[in-house]
């Protein structure tokens, strides 16, 4: 797992993200995830980051046609 590319162990997303919610109240954070991460391994993530208080949420898209 890596928050703004940097690796993070799991159990410390919670926690990494209460701090940067505490220094930025309009925190969006954007999960991007490959086809290979298990579903419950994402819902994770969001729990993690709903608990620490994010309201803002996105997963990340690659569309169907390939672009960026």
């Amino acid at each position: 797992m890596a928050i703004d590319k940097q690796d993070v162990p799991r159990a410390q997303v919670g926690e990494i993200l209460k701090s940067r919610l505490a220094k930025n109240p309009e925190l969006l954070v954007l999960i991007n995830a490959d086809e290979k991460v298990e579903h419950g391994l994402v819902i994770e993530v969001m729990d993690a980051a709903r608990q620490a208080g994010v309201a803002k949420m996105a997963i990340a898209i690659k569309p169907k046609d390939g672009r960026p």
